[in-house]
């Protein structure tokens, strides 16, 4: 179920070099961050290995609030789209195999059904989920207007994609987190803040034209864990990024694996815990998932953090080899 890399590699490089930039190129300052502050020499958690971390830093508007995120198959471009309704695209540089920095970074505002920019409007450019579709467009989901927008490039106007009707009981910021295209231009999506009558989260798999009618999907709920991010595994299994938070415990990330049966929806679909980040290890506010695969044939996952443009949180950007 997996894109081939060299076809995903492609279109991401398409997406990549579309629209202008801002003004003047964005600097964004990277400094390296472990994975356990009180242990520098700690290099796993759960069933994942830790490969690097960055806590990322600019002054550029626009910068920071990232919600949604690809990155292509190589793992050398990264594409994202915050929730203020900027989008950003960079090159990722690594050194001996780690991430160490973003280069080639540009940001430039969404645009609406209207060709408006979305840029800082919180109610129409609420972008909290990003999908490439098998055509080299883009899928970015939207909450408090709870929509899917098709943009062919990021920097175009872009069309409106069907929605499944129970997302309208979603709550205004409760909508499409998590939302991944599959290989024949089918969605599935897990609204953040939805749970049915026995405490289940909801999904949906609907088509990307709006022919036919959406299949409700049900997974297991995992404590207050709610879904921000999903991407398909190269077994055709999905890779879940959930995120929770509290006053006492603070900010917390899971990683799980979906099993593709849950595209069956024939009921609640319980999922398998790969790890948590919870203080005091480096965590915060995680909402972006992405996958591409290494040179040795390993998978790595990255996530990525909203930080939402407050002072009191960071945007952190990590990398994990699946096991």
């Amino acid at each position: 179920m997996a894109f081939p890399r060299a076809a995903l590699a492609a279109l991401l490089a398409a997406g990549l070099c579309a629209g202008p930039a801002i003004a003047a190129p964005v600097e964004v300052s990277a400094y390296p961050v472990a994975l356990d502050p009180d242990d520098g020499t700690r290099d796993a958690v759960g069933a994942l290995a830790y490969a690097g971390g960055l806590n990322l830093v600019a002054t550029a508007k626009g910068f920071g609030g990232w919600s949604g995120m690809v990155v292509a198959a190589d793992g050398a471009h990264l594409t994202a789209v915050s929730d203020n309704g900027w989008s950003m695209t960079a090159v990722i540089e690594r050194t001996e195999g780690r991430i160490a920095g973003l280069a080639d970074v540009d940001i430039a505002p969404l645009r609406g059904e209207d060709g408006a920019s979305l840029a800082g409007n919180k109610e129409w450019g609420d972008a909290e989920s990003l999908t490439l579709l098998p055509d080299g467009a883009f899928a970015v989901g939207f909450e408090h207007r709870h929509r899917i927008l098709r943009y062919q490039t990021l920097a175009a106007v872009p069309t409106t994609l069907n929605l499944p009707a129970g997302i309208a009981a979603a709550e205004p910021n409760g909508g499409l987190e998590a939302l991944f295209a599959l290989p024949d231009g089918r969605l599935i999506g897990f609204a953040e803040s939805l749970l049915d009558g026995a405490g289940n989260q909801t999904g949906w798999l609907f088509p990307a034209t709006g022919d036919g009618a959406a299949r409700e999907l049900k997974l297991a709920a995992t404590g207050i864990y709610k879904p921000t991010d999903l991407k398909v595994l190269p077994d055709g299994d999905f890779l879940l990024l959930q995120r929770r938070f509290t006053v006492t415990g603070g900010p917390g990330a899971r990683l799980s694996v979906i099993p593709k049966a849950i595209l069956d929806g024939t009921g609640p679909v319980q999922d398998r815990e790969l790890a948590q980040l919870i203080p005091p290890l480096t965590v915060d506010n995680f909402e972006c998932l992405a996958l591409w695969r290494d040179g040795a044939g390993k998978t790595r996952a990255l996530i990525l953090s909203d930080d939402n443009t407050s002072f009191l949180q960071r945007t952190l950007l990590l990398e994990f080899v699946l096991p």
